[in-house]
C-alpha cells in the first residue's frame, strides 16, 4: 500500500500491484504535506497545513477512520513514528517539534530552539534520538527521552526540508556514545 498527501486536502491509500485507489481520506482543511505508516502498519499520521489546517492527523488504515487530530500554531510540515509506533513526531512552521503520544493522543513535549520552520523529522533506528530539519539551514539532534538538544548541524546553503533525510552510517544515532564519534556533533558543525 501506497500513501499520498496532496494539495487537494486528501490522502489516497494506493495498492501498489496494481495502481488502483484503495480509498479517500478527507478531514483536512489545508494541503497535506506529509504522510507517514505506523511500523506495525495499522495507522497512517499526515501533516497539513495552508490554508488552516496546522494539524497532523491519525488514521486507521484498515478502514480509513480519523482517529485523532492533534494542532500546532502554523503549518504541518512532516511526521514520523517512533521506531516502536509508541509516539509520534510533528515538524511545523510554527519553528516547532512536537512529541505525542500515539495510544491516547497527549502531549509529551514541544521541542524548541530552531529559528524557521520544521519539515523534516525523522527517529533513529532505536528511538533514542530525533532528528530535525529546518528552513534556517540546521539540522538538529534531540534526546527524546528527555526533549534536550545534543547539538546542531550547519553547512547547507538553503533549509533543509521539506526533502527527508536518513539516519544511518557512522553516524547511525543508535546510541549517544555513536553521536560523539563522527565529531560533528561535538563541534556542532
Amino acid at each position: 500500500m501506497l500513501a499520498s498527501g496532496s494539495l487537494d486536502k486528501t490522502i489516497k491509500l494506493w495498492r501498489v500491484s496494481d495502481g488502483s485507489l484503495i480509498r479517500t481520506l478527507t478531514g483536512h482543511r489545508g494541503r497535506v504535506s506529509s504522510v507517514a505508516f505506523s511500523p506495525d502498519g495499522e495507522m497512517l499520521a499526515s501533516g497539513a497545513g495552508f490554508p488552516g489546517g496546522n494539524t497532523a492527523k491519525l488514521w486507521y488504515v484498515l478502514d480509513g477512520r480519523l482517529l485523532r487530530t492533534s494542532a500546532h500554531a502554523s503549518d504541518v510540515g512532516s511526521v514520523a513514528f517512533s521506531p516502536d509506533g509508541e509516539m509520534l513526531a510533528s515538524g511545523s512552521e510554527d519553528n516547532t517539534i512536537k512529541l505525542w503520544r500515539v495510544s491516547d493522543g497527549s502531549l509529551i513535549r514541544t521541542l524548541t530552539g530552531h529559528g524557521g520552520g520544521v519539515y523534516s523529522v525523522a527517529f533513529s533506528p532505536g528511538g533514542a534520538i530525533l532528528a530535525s530539519g529546518s528552513d534556517e539551514t540546521t539540522i538538529k539532534l534531540w534526546r527524546v527521552s528527555d526533549g534536550s538538544l545534543i547539538c546542531t548541524l550547519r553547512g547547507h546553503g538553503g533549509g533543509c526540508g521539506p526533502s527527508p533525510f536518513r539516519l544511518m552510517g557512522r553516524c547511525s544515532l543508535r546510541a549517544p556514545t555513536r553521536i560523539s564519534s563522527c565529531g560533528r556533533c561535538r563541534t556542532g558543525r
